[in-house]
């Protein structure tokens, strides 16, 4: 950064966002016709930036496989991770740098439902109000640029004391469903 041809703390600068969003975000599309209903909720947030701390298992003795292509001397043109160890230290790399740090803005669809209202004159003899057959979805699809293995919603829960393996997915949900009104 300084340009003097050599790597040290004068070459650091500022990158990426904050790890909360500055932007959050959602629009609801809705469709009718005839009696049939599509909503589609999708939701997401923008310039957000996580610097996700992988743990080490074992004492350093397990490693996690994208790690396994990590910074050498010998391999520096195709590694896939940067250096494990830093100069001297012995237990991982926990250095901040333009690698871990990434972007984790995402758009997902939140909740999708298709629904049908049936026409009246179908049960009219049975003295009912109305009948609506649905199915909905949560969680269906996620749309973000950050490579790790991991949702990037959950993130804000990452730190040294939860390693990535302590983080669930969140759930899909689908849902079929008949409401009735007398």
């Amino acid at each position: 950064m300084n340009g003097d041809g050599v790597i040290t703390s004068d070459d650091r600068t500022g990158i990426g966002y904050s790890p909360n969003p500055e932007y959050i975000y959602s629009f609801t599309p809705r469709f009718a016709y005839k009696g049939v209903t599509l909503s589609v909720m999708f939701q997401g947030v923008a310039h957000v930036s996580s610097n996700l701390i992988l743990t080490e298992q074992n004492n350093g003795q397990q490693m996690y496989p994208f790690m396994m292509n990590a910074w050498t001397p010998q391999n520096a043109a195709t590694a896939t991770w940067p250096a494990l160890h830093a100069r001297g230290y012995t237990g991982l790399n926990y250095a901040l740098n333009d690698y871990i740090l990434q972007n984790a803005a995402y758009l997902k669809i939140r909740n999708v439902e298709l629904a049908w209202n049936l026409p009246k004159k179908w049960f009219t003899k049975l003295n009912l109000g109305g009948v609506r057959v649905f199915l909905n979805g949560q969680n269906l699809k996620t749309w973000t640029p950050f490579k790790m293995y991991v949702d990037p919603e959950n993130l804000n829960v990452v730190n040294q004391a939860f390693p990535l393996q302590s983080l669930y997915p969140s759930s899909r949900i689908y849902n079929f469903g008949v409401n009735i009104q007398f």
